[in-house]
């Protein structure tokens, strides 16, 4: 009896422990698409993927298999071997684009962008995907990186209490502008008299 009694307090005791961390657990977790947005600038407002014409973003989805077929050709090259693509990775709700297996055998996940070089906010975003044990990888058209790890946890952490920050305080992050080169064309918020400036500063270097 001592033995089935102990079996059922230990039960007990992780169905608590489960609930704690539940409801320490933030109500809404952001995707690491906008969440790494939201880093750069807590203001920031996306503009509608689908309201761009739809010739544009055929070319951007060919634009994007290509950068995949040539990431994979790349890391292929140096020894890593492709085990799939599309999986959920990540504290904050998102789906990495490749998994590899790196030669020194550790699982290795890969965010591919279209872009022909890497820019701040992808790999932000793409550190937004990395779990303990494995390793994060972005990749461009024609760059590969893999973040250090002095700057995945800085910024791991950072996003989580962001994350808390916008339910806590939704009005106030929408007054937060902090004007990025890489977010302001992409920006819908209107009240945001700095962004136009900082596009047009943008544009004149």
């Amino acid at each position: 009896m001592k033995g089935s009694q102990g079996i059922a307090i230990s039960v007990e005791e992780s169905k608590n422990e489960d609930q704690v961390e539940k409801s320490q657990r933030p109500k809404c977790l952001l995707t690491p698409s906008l969440l790494s947005k939201k880093l750069l600038c807590p203001a920031f407002v996306s503009k509608p993927y689908m309201a761009e014409p739809r010739e544009l973003r055929q070319q951007f989805g060919i634009l994007t298999r290509m950068s995949i077929i040539k990431t994979i050709m790349a890391l292929t090259r140096k020894g890593y071997r492709f085990m799939q693509d599309e999986e959920p990775s990540g504290q904050f709700t998102g789906t990495v684009d490749l998994v590899f297996e790196s030669p020194d055998g550790h699982p290795t996940k890969v965010e591919v962008k279209s872009s022909k070089f890497l820019k701040q906010l992808q790999i932000v975003q793409s550190i937004l995907y990395h779990e303990i044990g494995d390793k994060i990888v972005v990749a461009s058209f024609n760059e590969i990186l893999e973040p250090c790890d002095w700057l995945i946890e800085p910024v791991k952490s950072t996003a989580a209490e962001l994350n808390q920050f916008l339910q806590e305080y939704p009005q106030q992050a929408t007054q937060i502008y902090i004007p990025h080169r890489d977010l302001c064309e992409r920006c819908e918020n209107a009240e945001c008299s700095r962004r136009v400036r900082a596009m047009q500063r943008d544009h004149q270097e």
